[in-house]
């Protein structure tokens, strides 16, 4: 399919409507690479096809266009919402995907329950309960739930186990938890800790502060210094967490914050948190710079980043207006079930937090940036040291597990510009070897990766072994076979040893072998190299243990019943119920097997017999 040129922008801008609805552009092969929505396609796509959007950004997106397709909705939020389903089916290159597409962790007490526990949550359900957060540093929640049971001694067990308890647990022998479980405090009293809980967590640790000296004085002057030394802790923590806050605003109103950073052909978008005036965390996003404008930019982050179930703050702060402001506000206001605002400040106290956004997004870019220049000096390093033919962008490493040969498997990982990228790791059942063969193992695995690698063009610049010249060797059949000797270049790393010679122990240190060389190169000296390179063995070496202890403990749970016709799972589970192991159930006769429910006589047999052959 050949570009679109001016006349031809002219006849489709004559056809489309007036009305909302969602765009999508596509390139000489009909992909598609970008999506978008407006309340008036005709007008939006003019600013397009029609050149009137002199801005590079929109002259670098429109020179990859060669075809627009139209969708037409009946309301704005509804293109809002169909652009989202169709960004998320095709996730075209020069929109907006979120790497990090979690929600953040937040706390959860559920007031209905006699005695609440402070539970971690990323989704916020619409119920009775209370939330708090979220945290967008896992570190700090962890903290916070620490000082929650060291100040307040609240519980911490899942239902299940508050619900079997005999006697309290050792964390109420630390006193570290009340022991509501063995009925060692009453629900009034557990009541009253949980509303200073809640006081904590909204904040309020001043007035928590006075009620503890309070307390203090009264156990002090009754001569209880043992407890009275235990409220003295108590304002200590609390003291200790207010002097980490900083109050940025005068409010206590609840504000997502937004700020971006253009620079080097790359955006950095940050999200900052304001909670109870303080600021309760941030996160930032860093993208190839599409040349997509500013507004849109802006507005597609906002609804990729909160159509993922985050939580919705009552205000929002953004650097700039956007087209779609009101549609985006309705929309945020009627997944939260309450009213929210965005605001474009120009000055004045929120105007200070977008621009400590606008710094944090700044601030954020430019250590990527750094981090990368770094990264491609070391790969340049690694490059000159081992005379590859190709800069080793992407470095895949692969490694067996096995025991004596049995559930063997072969783990692959890849780093790509020095980071690891686990959407590209890969788990390989050996097919072709018996016994414990790890060369022939590393053979199958590498040529089956090269194979398919050369059908779907898609092969990485090094490859890395886990091992020495034997397993070097077998990775050097498999890129010789395939024909990729000179396409793909290739070391091993052997793990350091300690050799004992006529009694005296010898350190060998952490060795590379190239192909074609028959002394390892030593890297006790080459500290980032090495750092790289074990931090990718290590990671290969931990997938492939997590993979072999999996298919383990699969074989471990087969049972003989499993290969008898008709014996199910559920008839499995109702004859080790009834009989309470297997060897009962091999020992049982034809009549006892037909006490079971769902055991005929004809299955019996099969079973006595199967169980006995």
């Amino acid at each position: 399919m050949k570009k679109l040129k001016t006349d031809i922008f002219q006849e489709k801008l004559k056809k489309l409507p007036s009305t909302s609805g969602v765009y999508l552009m596509k390139d000489d092969k009909d992909g598609i690479i970008y999506v978008g929505k407006a309340k008036n396609i005709k007008a939006r796509l003019s600013s397009y096809l029609g050149g009137k959007d002199s801005r590079y950004q929109v002259k670098f997106l429109m020179r990859n266009v060669a075809d627009i397709e139209v969708m037409v909705t009946d309301t704005e939020k509804e293109a809002l919402i169909l652009e989202d389903i169709l960004i998320k089916k095709h996730r075209p290159r020069y929109n907006i995907h979120l790497k990090d597409d979690k929600t953040y962790l937040s706390l959860r007490v559920n007031t209905k329950h006699p005695f609440p526990r402070v539970e971690v949550v990323r989704k916020r359900e619409k119920d009775s309960a209370l939330y708090f957060g979220p945290y967008s540093s896992a570190q700090a929640l962890r903290d916070t739930l620490s000082l929650l049971q060291r100040v307040f001694m609240i519980r911490t067990c899942t239902e299940s186990y508050f619900s079997n308890r005999a006697r309290p647990c050792l964390n109420y022998q630390i006193k570290r938890c009340l022991g509501p479980c063995c009925d060692l405090v009453s629900k009034e009293e557990y009541g009253d800790v949980m509303s200073e809980v809640i006081l904590f967590l909204e904040g309020k640790n001043k007035e928590l502060i006075k009620r503890f000296k309070k307390r203090m004085k009264k156990t002090s002057d009754q001569m209880n210094f043992e407890e009275a030394a235990r409220f003295r802790d108590c304002i200590f923590n609390i003291e200790k967490t207010l002097e980490k806050q900083h109050v940025f605003t005068s409010q206590g109103v609840e504000r997502d914050v937004v700020g971006f950073y253009f620079h080097d052909r790359k955006v950095a978008i940050y999200s900052l948190f304001i909670r109870g005036g303080k600021v309760g965390g941030g996160k930032s996003f860093i993208f190839e710079d599409r040349g997509v404008p500013e507004s849109e930019l802006l507005s597609s982050f906002l609804r990729r980043y909160y159509s993922s179930g985050r939580y919705i703050a009552k205000e929002l702060l953004i650097p700039l207006e956007i087209d779609d402001w009101e549609v985006i506000e309705e929309w945020l206001s009627d997944m939260k079930g309450k009213k929210v605002r965005l605001y474009n400040p120009k000055m004045g106290e929120k105007r200070r937090l977008v621009d400590l956004a606008m710094k944090n997004a700044k601030s954020s870019l430019m250590a990527e940036l750094k981090d990368e220049r770094s990264d491609e000096e070391l790969l340049s390093r690694i490059k000159e040291q081992f005379n590859l033919n190709h800069l080793p962008t992407r470095i895949e490493c692969f490694d067996i597990s096995n025991i004596q040969g049995e559930q063997a498997v072969g783990s692959l990982v890849t780093f790509v510009a020095g980071k690891a990228d686990k959407n590209l790791y890969r788990h390989f059942k050996i097919k072709t070897v018996q016994g414990p063969d790890d060369f022939s193992m590393m053979y199958e695995v590498i040529h089956r990766r090269l194979k398919r690698g050369l059908e779907a063009g898609d092969l990485p610049n090094l490859i890395l072994i886990d091992g020495g010249k034997g397993q070097l060797s077998m990775a050097k059949k498999a890129l010789e076979e395939n024909g990729l000797t000179d396409a793909v270049d290739l070391l091993a790393i052997a793990k350091e040893k300690v050799l004992k010679v006529k009694g005296i122990e010898e350190k060998k240190e952490e060795r590379v072998y190239m192909p074609g060389r028959k002394n390892p190169v030593k890297l006790k000296d080459k500290g980032e190299i090495l750092y790289l390179f074990q931090r990718i063995r290590d990671e290969a070496h931990r997938f492939a243990i997590t993979y072999h202890r999996k298919l383990r403990g699969k074989a471990a749970l087969i049972s003989p019943l499993d290969g008898i016709k008709g014996v199910g799972h559920s008839k499995k589970t109702s004859l080790l119920n009834h009989f309470g192991s297997l060897k009962k159930v091999r020992s049982a006769s034809i009549e006892e097997l037909q006490e079971v429910p769902g055991i005929s006589e004809k299955l019996a047999v099969e079973i006595n017999r199967g169980l006995r052959a």
